[in-house]
């Protein structure tokens, strides 16, 4: 995802047809995590150790901006460096509907006013929590606006989500104060103010370092109904998300027996507006980790599957994943930090060991490869042949990016490449002349996680394998 919309140029998606005819379709064996667990080498051998996985995390830090170490960013950042966060989401040049109004220049002058950055004030930079899953917009509005007035489902202004309980940096106020301008380990964007609270620098940095967490490995996991307590009671949490644990458990919360449960601290609001750490009870048979999942391909196959069929979601607008949402919340529960869009994971930390020939690539020393974490495969501009050779080669878990979507790699079954991947539509049988006056494939929705194989075709006629511009190993 972001900001490329992925073979979607938003107008005309096409529905499916009465034919029922994809070129995606697989058969229901490769649609099952049985199939892969069976047929795949070396499952249960550890890929990454912690350690390492902490070196690379941090060597991601180092070469994308958009990662940080929040508590760094903190003690870095300057009000310049607000107004630039804030002014790299521009006004598009091109047409946007709001609902079935053109969004207007008096519109987008509204926004850019709202947005206040002369108002900036590095003595108002705060800590705090989101309280709520909510929406990171490029502006300080909720407003949708879309590609063509009919629309629904992808919201241009949309950012991505970010979950209950995810710590932030509060950057910056909305002049109307409805929306704060916030930053998390990997985004920035404006965020709804009713979602967000304040917290003192060492609660905040308390939350952040425990040292005894569990982690959602479940594809959702709701809290038990609560009769005491309405800020919890129900609350969904995601895919990778850490929750510390109370370190002296106690007997009762909320006048239930903590036995056969985790006791967990989230971050609320209480009654006066003020940040809390409400206790919280996990059951020991939930789908949850203490501590991250062992990075082996058996959890990698695991988490794929377990959000398998689930519906696409642009940017979790609607509370699902889009495509790199997808991959992040697996990687997620290993303690593996990727950027949050497809443009930025391209930068992923790693050595090339793939190149097209004659591209003036050096690569790598045996000594450099054994220090170094990452397998980068470079194949924009490769044959067909030679890109089937390397992917015959490639790891379960590889990452697979083409503009503006990335795949995991499954593996090779039967004479074919399989993906997996949270996909919005895929290329049909019939041809169609687009809105350029080109011929093209019609668009078949899919939108929903998905096993593929990689001669699908996008609308342009295109297959994924032809696609393909990098592959990415977070390994050795």
């Amino acid at each position: 995802m972001k900001k490329f919309l992925i073979f979607i140029t938003v107008f005309s998606i096409m529905t499916l047809n009465s034919a029922f005819s994809y070129k995606y379709e697989v058969a229901d064996k490769f649609l099952h995590q049985d199939f892969w667990l069976k047929n795949t080498k070396n499952i249960q051998k550890v890929i990454l150790s912690p350690e390492e996985i902490t070196r690379y995390n941090q060597e991601n830090i180092k070469r994308i901006p958009q990662l940080v170490n929040l508590q760094e960013f903190f003690n870095t950042v300057q009000e310049a460096d607000v107004a630039d966060l804030i002014a790299k989401y521009e006004v598009s040049m091109d047409p946007r509907y709001l609902g079935e109004e053109l969004a207007t220049d008096d519109y987008y002058n509204r926004l850019l006013l709202n947005a206040n950055i002369k108002k900036i004030n590095k003595g108002n930079f705060a800590y705090g929590f989101v309280i709520r899953k909510a929406n990171i917009r490029s502006f300080p509005s909720n407003n949708s606006l879309y590609e063509t007035p009919n629309d629904i489902e992808f919201d241009l202004a949309q950012e991505t989500a970010v979950y209950s309980g995810t710590p932030i940096v509060i950057l910056h106020k909305s002049k109307d104060g409805k929306f704060y301008f916030i930053r998390t380990s990997n985004y920035t964007g404006w965020v709804d103010s009713s979602a967000v609270i304040y917290a003192d620098q060492k609660s905040w940095e308390d939350y952040i370092n425990t040292p005894d967490f569990i982690v959602i490995t479940a594809n959702k996991l709701m809290l038990s109904f609560n009769p005491y307590d309405t800020n919890t009671s129900g609350l969904i949490f995601y895919m990778g998300q850490k929750l510390p644990l109370v370190k002296n458990k106690p007997a009762f919360v909320d006048n239930q027996s903590t036995v056969g449960n985790h006791v967990v601290k989230i971050p609320v609001e209480d009654s006066k507006g003020k940040l809390e750490f409400k206790q919280v009870l996990i059951p020991f048979n939930a789908d949850i980790s203490v501590g991250y999942l062992s990075y082996t391909k058996e959890n990698i196959i695991k988490q794929a599957f377990k959000m398998q069929g689930n519906r696409y979601d642009w940017g979790g607008h609607f509370s699902g994943r889009d495509c790199s949402s997808f991959i992040q919340d697996i990687f997620n529960t290993f303690g593996i930090n990727i950027p949050r869009n497809t443009s930025e994971m391209v930068n992923m930390a790693g050595s090339v060991i793939v190149a097209p020939k004659d591209t003036g690539f050096t690569f790598p020393s045996k000594a450099e490869l054994n220090s170094t974490i990452g397998r980068i495969m470079i194949l924009e501009n490769m044959e067909e042949d030679n890109r089937n050779r390397v992917l015959k080669n490639a790891e379960l878990g590889t990452l697979l990016l083409m503009k503006g979507h990335v795949f995991m790699y499954l593996g090779f079954q039967e004479g074919q490449h399989f993906v997996i991947s949270d996909i919005a539509s895929v290329g049909g049988d019939n041809e169609i002349i687009n809105d350029k006056n080109e011929k093209a494939l019609e668009r078949i929705a899919v939108n929903q996680v998905s096993v593929n194989t990689l001669d699908t075709v996008k609308p342009t006629g295109v297959s994924f394998l032809n696609s393909l511009t990098h592959g990415i190993f977070i390994g050795r």
